[in-house]
């Protein structure tokens, strides 16, 4: 994997800056408290989102912000991969969100859990560690906070061997230990229970027996039940045979009955039918001689003219009187209103000459103004160099000043101490005095060094303060030749104006000389003649209307006397067709009630059959229920014995089981824990050993002083030998510390490394402020430890000048205001 840009978005003190990381070592660079190790935090944060107790939301999240994003490009197997996440804050919190991630520009959003298994995923990381929130192997394979890996090295060794089986994916062999012990407890547990529940099985087979034989003996009375129930049973049979065709002929009376009912109503209500539709056809006959005498007494006088076309003519003869009153009063007015456009135009002609005027003097001072180009060109050019030189200078007077300050503190420290704090033995003042000397010649030569670079200091920036005033003075040019250059655009722009508004007041002189033109047409209209038509209209269409409604009367009577007719003729069919259907229906109350008189008796047949079923059904019904309860004898028995077989051969099992599980629990406690507990000791033992070896390389690589070596113990605590006495790590100068510190993070990074073999992230490590502490001396072996890492991309953290001259590329950092910035 390798890093190829950062976009970060409110986060801490960043407010949106991208950083582009090449390849090969790169530092980045700034003051502490610049923003450094939040870069390293915001990587972190994209890769694997919030961690509770370790990144929260609160100190990501820039204060005073809603949202937040950090996205991270890379990467790995020469496929381009952007992944993108999000932080906003809520009413109670600051949580994270959806992002995406993007693989040679194919999109895909995720949620942060899906995010975070899908980084675990491109990583070769153990994908089982995804649930468990941990992404220990990047912590100590790629990016270790540098307090964390002092943090593992004075962490008692347990909670450290611990830490490490993680990493290692080793704690499976102790989990394994821990669960077959728990196991093997749960086992010796479970076959006490199973014992508990066995030590009455022979009780039990007793008990089955004994139901056993009783069942057999209630089986032989159930078959005597049986065999008289279906004896009674065939007997209800025959009754119930007989009862049913009594009940159909019971029920063919009463439907015969219940139709003589009908008969009878329906002949009452078709007579009195009859009588409402002889009086019906009384009355239309009286009704249709009224008509036929009101339709003889309506006469009118025919005219010739067609009530629609009048109000056609009289509509549009007013039409044209309303157009000439409308067209004369438009057209008075469009004659005002260019009057009027006319005057005021006249008022504005000297306009015209004043902004001619006045264009003429911008343009004269606008030559006056005109700005040299190339003037402009080199004085900016001379600015920049002189801002660059002067940079370059303030660096270099800060370096000076730094290694003065150096030599001042060592000067004072040499001169106070008397006797050394590691092997305890007196310093003597021969020594002391050497080394004073030695650091009195360096400063004295700094000290001109650094007379010499305020000198040229100062002419800089006397030289910068007049090529910025040079610089003051051609802006103001500028912004004066822009303003006269506006205001010449605008008189131009107001002559165009003007001079379309000379063409428009052209055409409205036309349109005035037209419309004075149709004034005259307009007054020469005939009012007076029009309104006479008009009235001698209005006459013949009143006298058409009179014609039409007389004529409609006498068609609409006409009409009713046809409908009166018919219905007429209707009612008399209806009359003959009732008659008809009244003397069929005597005919068949005739013959019902013949019926009727032949069955009389069928009711009390019927009641008899009914009587003796019910009976046949009471002496069945007996011998069922005398069944049905020796059944449930015999189903209770079964139950119970059913139930008794069942805990018989649970309870067989259980003793099955019991044996199972004591062979199961020997072997658990005899051989297994035994097994996985060597298979650990010998994979820690490589792993010691491989480790140990690293440690003590690398130690010995970033020590300074020869007499100091180091190695592992068995718990992986470094031990620390001086002139062959052990101290402990937390003897050692903060220098020292750091270089025991950073030795165990790449030893431990080389390790992983070679037995993880799907991790795709060798190619790059991050140390964040890897030589805190330092001396001088130490400070120049750092060189040698880059060189021997050998990786593709190294992202150092580090607020040392000096480490500058060991790296490939620099990022700088700056913070002014609480924001910090990406120098170019």
């Amino acid at each position: 994997m390798l890093i190829k840009k950062v976009r970060l978005k409110n986060i801490r003190s960043y407010i949106n800056e991208e950083i582009k990381f090449p390849e090969g070592s790169t530092l980045l660079a700034g003051d502490i408290g610049s923003g450094k190790s939040t870069i390293l935090l915001a990587i972190e944060f994209a890769f694997f989102g919030l961690k509770r107790g370790e990144l929260s939301g609160e100190t990501l999240l820039r204060a005073g912000t809603r949202e937040g994003n950090v996205e991270v490009t890379f990467t790995i197997d020469s496929k381009e991969i952007v992944i993108s996440r999000n932080i906003s804050k809520g009413k109670d919190s600051i949580k994270q969100e959806a992002g995406f991630i993007a693989i040679d520009g194919v999109k895909e959003d995720m949620t942060p859990v899906e995010l975070k298994a899908k980084v675990f995923e491109l990583f070769g990381y153990p994908i089982e560690l995804v649930s468990k929130g941990k992404d220990i192997i990047f912590r100590y394979t790629v990016y270790t906070p540098q307090e964390e890996m002092k943090r593992i090295l004075f962490d008692d060794p347990e909670s450290r061997l611990d830490t490490l089986r993680v990493v290692f994916n080793v704690d499976k062999y102790k989990k394994v230990q821990d669960n077959a012990v728990i196991f093997a407890k749960e086992t010796r547990t479970k076959i006490r229970e199973l014992n508990a529940g066995i030590l009455d099985l022979e009780a039990k087979k007793a008990e089955l027996e004994k139901d056993e034989s009783e069942l057999q003996q209630k089986g032989s009375l159930l078959h005597e039940i049986n065999k008289n129930f279906r004896h009674k049973k065939e007997i209800a049979g025959i009754k119930k045979q007989n009862l049913d065709r009594e009940e159909r002929n019971n029920e063919l009376y009463k439907e015969s009955k219940s139709k003589f009912d009908v008969l009878f109503v329906q002949a009452k209500e078709k007579s009195e039918r009859k009588k409402k539709l002889s009086d019906s056809s009384e009355k239309l006959k009286q009704q249709i001689a009224e008509l036929r005498q009101r339709h003889d007494s309506i006469h009118y006088e025919k005219l010739d003219f067609d009530e629609i076309s009048l109000q056609k003519q009289i509509n549009a003869h007013k039409a044209d009187v309303d157009a000439n009153r409308e067209g004369k009063a438009k057209t008075n007015a469009d004659i005002n209103s260019l009057k009027e456009r006319i005057a005021s135009f006249d008022k504005e002609k000297q306009k015209k000459q004043d902004l001619i005027k006045s264009l003429d003097e911008k343009k004269r001072l606008l030559s006056e103004t005109k700005k040299d180009e190339e003037a402009v060109k080199f004085v900016e050019k001379e600015l920049k160099r002189s801002e660059s030189e002067l940079d370059e200078k303030n660096r270099e007077l800060a370096s000076v000043e730094t290694l003065m300050k150096n030599s001042h503190e060592l000067k004072t420290k040499i001169l106070e101490l008397d006797s050394c704090p590691i092997c305890l033995q007196k310093v003597d003042e021969g020594h002391k005095h050497s080394i004073t000397e030695k650091e009195e010649a360096k400063l004295n030569e700094l000290d001109t060094q650094l007379n010499a670079l305020t000198k040229e200091i100062k002419m800089l920036e006397h030289k910068k303060a007049e090529l910025s005033s040079k610089k003051q003075e051609i802006e103001e040019a500028a912004k004066k030749e822009a303003s006269l250059v506006s205001e010449i655009r605008f008189f131009e722009s107001s002559i165009k104006d003007f001079e379309m508004k000379e063409a428009e007041n052209h055409l409205i002189t036309k349109r005035l000389e037209e419309s004075e033109s149709i004034l005259i047409k307009l007054n020469s209209f005939d009012e007076a003649g029009k309104q006479a038509q008009i009235s001698h209209f209005e006459q013949l269409r009143k006298k058409v209307m009179e014609m039409n409604a007389k004529k409609s009367e006498k068609d609409n009577i006409a009409v009713m006397v046809e409908k009166s007719e018919k219905t007429l003729k209707d009612a008399e069919a209806d009359f003959a067709k009732l008659d008809e259907e009244v003397e069929a229906i005597k005919s068949q109350l005739k013959e019902t009630q013949s019926f009727l008189d032949a069955k009389k008796d069928t009711k009390d047949i019927y009641s008899k059959a009914r009587s003796e079923h019910e009976s046949a059904l009471k002496e069945m019904q007996a011998v069922e229920l005398e069944k049905v309860a020796a059944e449930k004898e015999i189903e209770g028995l079964q139950r119970i014995i059913n139930s008794l077989k069942a805990e018989i051969e649970i309870k067989q099992k259980s003793k099955e089981k019991i044996e199972y599980l004591k062979r199961l629990q020997g072997w658990l406690e005899d051989y297994f824990v035994n097994v996985v507990a060597s298979i650990e000791k010998q994979i820690m033992a490589r792993i010691h050993y491989e480790f140990n070896n690293l440690f003590r390389t690398w130690f010995s690589m970033l020590i300074e002083d020869d007499l100091i070596n180091a190695r592992l113990d068995d718990s992986f605590t470094p031990l620390v030998e001086q002139n062959g006495y052990e101290i402990g790590v937390e003897n050692l100068s903060g220098g020292e510390k750091t270089s025991c510190a950073l030795a165990y993070r790449l030893a431990l990074n080389k390790v992983i490394n070679d037995l993880i073999s799907t991790i795709r992230t060798r190619d790059i490590i991050i140390l964040d402020e890897p030589t805190d502490g330092f001396s001088s001396e130490q400070l120049d072996k750092v060189r040698l430890v880059l060189d021997e890492l050998k990786m593709k991309q190294i992202l150092l953290v580090s607020h040392e000048s000096k480490i500058e001259s060991f790296v490939q590329n620099i990022i700088r950092i700056a913070k002014t205001d609480h924001t910090s910035r990406i120098l170019v």
